[in-house]
């Protein structure tokens, strides 16, 4: 039978130089604390899938670490399942989300912007990479130019600029929810 873990048997616990320590909470059924050789230690869930499978759902990591913090994400996720909510789908929608966040960049959408707007309607589209950033590498792929609008911006959300300093084209090429 796993013990219960508290906060002194959590502090107390010491890494293994050689594999990562999987420690269950007898206190919450599925809770389990990581520690990795390197010290770094949080939370993961083990249950059952949706479709039947076992899972693991990574709860996070917490600075201080300690059993109650662990304990309440395992009971959210509990209640959630309770309610029909699938943890794993959410955290999938989470996910997706970042990501679809870091491709909205300047960087990414000027790429987007010559490649599906610029190179197939306009003659001097290599004009207008190099004033966007980007100098032509081959025929499909282009590099950054150091000190320019796309490696400044680059990691840039494009709702923090102000469109209205584009051209119309560009604001044509934007995602809806970028526009002013």
């Amino acid at each position: 039978m796993a013990k219960i873990l508290t906060a002194a048997s959590v502090k107390n616990l010491k890494p293994d130089p050689s594999k990562r320590l999987e420690i269950p909470d007898g206190g919450c059924r599925g809770l389990l604390l990581l520690i990795y050789p390197s010290g770094k230690r949080s939370f993961i869930m083990r249950l059952r899938r949706a479709d039947g499978r076992m899972g693991k759902l990574y709860l996070g990591q917490r600075q201080p670490i300690d059993a109650g913090s662990g304990s309440t994400d395992a009971m959210e996720v509990q209640n959630k399942r309770a309610q029909g909510v699938d943890p794993f789908l959410e955290s999938i929608r989470k996910e997706s989300l970042k990501k679809e966040k870091a491709s909205n960049t300047f960087g990414s959408l000027s790429r987007q912007f010559i490649e599906q707007y610029a190179r197939p309607k306009l003659r001097g589209w290599r004009d207008t990479a190099v004033l966007l950033g980007l100098r032509p590498f081959n025929e499909d792929s282009f590099e950054t130019i150091p000190n320019s609008l796309a490696d400044r911006w680059s990691n840039k959300p494009v709702a923090t600029y102000r469109p209205r300093t584009y051209s119309r084209s560009w604001m044509r090429f934007a995602p809806r929810p970028f526009r002013a």
